[in-house]
Order: C-alpha cells, then structure tokens, then sequence
C-alpha cells in the first residue's frame, strides 16, 4: 500500500488508496495509518499554501511589470515626477529591482536631484551590476556634477556591458569630450 501511495502524483487520489487498504490491512498495519493519514493532510495544507504563496507572487510580478511600463510611459513624456511615484510604489513591491531603482535614478537625474540620483544608480548596480541603464545614467550624473574622470569610467563600464547601439555611440563621444 505504501509503494502505491508514493506512486500517486495526486493527493486527493493517495487518500483513497489508503482508505482502500484501511479495510484489507493487517493490525499493525492499521496502527500506522492514522499517522500516514495526518502526514497526508499536513501535504495537503502546505501544497495549499504554496499554491497560495504563488498566485500572490504571479500577482506581485504582474503589477510590478505594469508599474515599471506605466512609470517608462511616464518619464518618456516628461513627467518625471509622476514616473519618480511609480517607481516607489514599484520599489515597495520589490525594494531590489535593478529596472525599478535606474529608472528612479534617471527621474532624478532628470529633475536635476544628482545626489539621488547617484544613490538610486549605484544601488541598481548593487542590484544588478551589469544593469546598463544604470551604468550610463550614473556616468551621466558624474558628467553633470562636473566628476569628468568619474564619468569617463561608468561611460567606458557601460561600452564594456553595452558596446553596441546610439547610448554606445553617444558614451564614446562623451568620453572623447571629457578627456579633451
């Protein structure tokens, strides 16, 4: 009885067979159903539980990736502010989001707030070390607070993650600017 149990993928289904064995078992047999039959249930209240703990996490993730569009939509029509509040209510679903924390930066960075945005770049990176956005936007920073050899470092850390494409184009113009 106990190797058709472990065959079951179905709870529901090894909760039958040891009902079905319960009438053919022997008396030490049947001693130890009671204690496979609470097992089963414990099983069945974490699967519970777990099928729980996922749905709320698909949930999260949804409205994580709907805030960071709506917060991209946002910032792409000048409306830095109102992206800066969707990227914190983004952030307070996922403190350590890499997209979330550059994008804050870039909001930052935008509104002229080099500080922040220097904080919010470099904890991308912790995040994700190879983020991009992250790297150009905090070479930027650099640039704007007047850190030339700073920013020609996170511009070249950039090219090494990135070496491809207009940011590409425009970081190696920037670094031919701020070595001159």
């Amino acid at each position: 009885m106990a190797t058709l149990c472990r065959r079951q993928t179905d709870v529901g289904a090894c909760a039958g067979t040891l009902a079905a064995g319960l009438a053919s078992a022997q008396p030490a047999q049947k001693c130890a159903l009671p204690i496979l039959a609470n097992r089963l249930q414990s099983i069945e209240e974490v699967e519970g539980k777990t099928r729980q703990a996922t749905s709320d996490l698909n949930e999260a993730t949804s409205a994580l990736r709907t805030l960071l569009a709506q917060a991209r939509d946002q910032r792409d029509r000048g409306r830095s502010e109102a992206a800066l509040d969707l990227y914190g209510r983004a952030l307070a679903i996922d403190g350590r989001n890499a997209g979330a924390l550059a994008g804050r930066g870039a909001c930052y960075l935008d509104l002229s707030r080099y500080a922040q945005a220097e904080a919010s770049f470099e904890a991308a990176l912790e995040a994700d070390p190879r983020n991009a956005e992250a790297l150009f936007g905090l070479a930027e920073t650099c640039r704007y607070m007047g850190k030339k050899g700073d920013a020609v470092a996170w511009y070249e850390k950039f090219l090494a993650v990135r070496p491809t494409g207009d940011d590409a184009a425009a970081a190696r113009r920037l670094i031919s600017q701020l070595k001159e």
